[in-house]
C-alpha cells in the first residue's frame, strides 16, 4: 500500500489532527451534497472522504 495513504488512514482513525479532519469533512460533505451523482457514482461517504483526505495530505487538491 502506499505510504501516504497509510499515513492519512491511521490520520483519520486516530482523530488527532482536528482542524484538518473538519476542514476534510467540510470537503466531504460539500462534494456528497452537491456532486455525489456526478462525479462519485454512488461512492460511499467513507471512501470519499478518504480520497478527499488522501488527496488533501498530498496537496493536489484546491479548495476554494
Amino acid at each position: 500500500m502506499n505510504p501516504l495513504l497509510q499515513s492519512v488512514v491511521a490520520s483519520l482513525k486516530a482523530g488527532t489532527q482536528t482542524e484538518a479532519i473538519a476542514q476534510i469533512d467540510r470537503v466531504t460533505k460539500f462534494c456528497m451534497d452537491n456532486e455525489s451523482d456526478k462525479v462519485f457514482g454512488g461512492w460511499g461517504e467513507d471512501i470519499i472522504r478518504l480520497l478527499v483526505a488522501y488527496h488533501w495530505a498530498k496537496q493536489t487538491l484546491l479548495v476554494d
